[in-house]
């Protein structure tokens, strides 16, 4: 998938998370670390010093797109901040990886279970991948928008608190 539609669906995980906007802002970042390991994906190009030595040792979707990274991250920063208010945001953060494994998981195949070997996910060609993606996003929209019309979710992100 790409950067955008992860975001969107990250930024929503977050928001169900915890909804403030801490949540949504930690669950649309934490969307992309996932593709950390790829100089040209959004946030690769962001951190090319990390980017291109991951992009040298292993390949992608491969540890990186594994429930393994995702707790391995989600606990990381739990030990970081655990006498801190922002130890939720640990929650949030382990929502928006798996977000993007599964979003990937519809538009290609991962190693979910890495270091097994096996790859799980849906494999397309390209120009299936670029109409899917964008379905996707457009649905996660229509999302988004139904909800800031009809939900509350204005309500909760003035009320609530930063986590």
């Amino acid at each position: 998938m790409y950067a955008k539609t992860h975001m969107i669906a990250g930024g929503i995980v977050g928001y169900l998370i915890s909804p403030t906007w801490v949540g949504v802002l930690g669950g649309a970042v934490s969307s992309l670390l996932s593709d950390i390991d790829e100089p040209k994906s959004f946030i690769g190009r962001k951190t090319l010093l990390l980017s291109v030595p991951l992009n040298w040792s292993i390949e992608h979707r491969t540890v990186t797109h594994s429930l393994l990274f995702a707790f391995v991250s989600a606990f990381i920063f739990f030990a970081v901040t655990v006498l801190t208010p922002l130890y939720m945001l640990g929650y949030v953060i382990l929502g928006g990886i798996i977000s993007h494994i599964v979003g990937d998981m519809l538009t290609g195949r991962v190693m979910l279970f890495w270091p097994m070997k096996k790859k799980i996910g849906i494999k397309m060609p390209f120009w299936i991948y670029r109409i899917v993606d964008m379905l996707i996003r457009l649905g996660l929209i229509y999302l988004v928008i139904h909800q800031l019309v009809f939900g509350n979710v204005f309500k909760n992100l003035l009320s609530n608190s930063i986590l």
